[in-house]
């Protein structure tokens, strides 16, 4: 038997939705603006061809959730759980999102163009950012543990205390990017120099 959905309407503006579980129901063709989403459980939850505007995603789990073809306009994700999602099926033509202090574990974000887009104060885990415009990007404060840099576009960018990442300079365009010591000798390292 397959779970109730506790969004019945297609269109929905203005809309406040707190602690609602979703998990494992299609809502695809749904179009939501001016809403926010606080305590939420995505997880598993199918947004084929939806749209978000203006919407908030607050301490919600989207783990596994599929945006394909979903268009994401100034979109803010705010200490949310981001898990296994392939950001890169969603509409390239409305992506304007947000991250803060959310856990994003094993997602795609390969290819695309994410100028300015803050990863602020966020715990980033194997997740790929392959040929990737991140010009202008903001990841102050965020932890990295396995993501994946390689000929991203980080020009501009600001790492200022970040830590864990591995950034060949070499590899990406890194020009009048901002990093903090002592997490910024690793760019040295990378390219075999040694430091004392």
């Amino acid at each position: 038997m397959e779970p109730q959905s506790p969004f019945t309407d297609d269109e929905y503006e203005n809309g406040v939705f707190e602690r609602i579980s979703a998990r494992n129901i299609s809502l695809s063709g749904r179009t939501f603006a001016s809403c926010s989403f606080t305590g939420c459980d995505f997880s598993g939850t199918d947004f084929l061809s939806s749209s978000f505007e203006d919407c908030s995603f607050t301490e919600c789990n989207l783990s596994g959730a599929k945006f394909t073809d979903a268009r994401m306009s100034k979109i803010a994700l705010r200490g949310s759980k981001i898990m296994g999602i392939d950001f890169t099926a969603a509409n390239p033509f409305a992506m304007d999102i947000s991250f803060d202090d959310c856990v994003i574990n094993s997602c795609d974000f390969c290819g695309m163009k994410l100028k300015k887009t803050p990863f602020t104060k966020c715990e980033i885990t194997a997740t790929d950012f392959i040929g990737t415009d991140l010009t202008g990007a903001d990841f102050s404060q965020t932890i990295f543990r396995d993501a994946v840099f390689d000929k991203t576009n980080l020009s501009g960018a600001n790492f200022t205390d970040a830590r864990g990442y591995a950034i060949n300079p070499v590899a990406n365009n890194v020009r009048k990017a901002k990093f903090s010591l002592p997490d910024a000798v690793t760019l040295l390292e990378i390219m075999g120099i040694i430091i004392k």
